[in-house]
């Protein structure tokens, strides 16, 4: 990786460690393991544009990782699509932030975060999407 996308990297990691640790509870691991894949996906593969989420023509990416949500909020936030105060909600009742449970609250958030497989019937699609299956 580039210099540009290990501090990237090292920035979901510190952010998503930081909002774990604030709600009190959650898989640091699940989160950390990932940081490299999405800073790579969010700022050099995908094509989306925080400003205009909903364009018909961006990449779709889908987590099947469930316990990775925080880690991919973290890089949505970093890449500039909601501020990263907002993972100061993280878990908390009515957070557009959950941990593992299914939320499609965000434009670009294609599809709620899966665990145990269960997304595979939604990625099939005619658009280009991008699938990180990480047990």
């Amino acid at each position: 990786m580039t210099d540009k996308l290990d501090e990237i990297a090292r920035k979901i990691r510190l952010t998503t460690f930081k909002a774990i640790a604030k709600s009190g509870h959650g898989h640091f691991g699940g989160c950390l393991s990932i940081s490299e894949i999405l800073s790579v996906l969010y700022f050099k593969v995908l094509k989306i544009d925080p400003k205009n989420p909903e364009d018909d023509n961006r990449d779709r990416f889908i987590l099947s990782k469930g316990h990775g949500g925080p880690a991919l909020y973290s890089a949505m936030a970093l890449r500039g699509f909601f501020p990263v105060s907002e993972l100061d909600n993280l878990d908390k009742p009515f957070s557009k932030f959950p941990k593992y449970k299914p939320a499609c609250q965000f434009p670009d958030l294609e599809s709620p975060i899966s665990i145990y497989g269960s997304i595979n019937t939604f990625a099939a699609s005619p658009k280009e999407v991008f699938i990180c299956s990480l047990a």
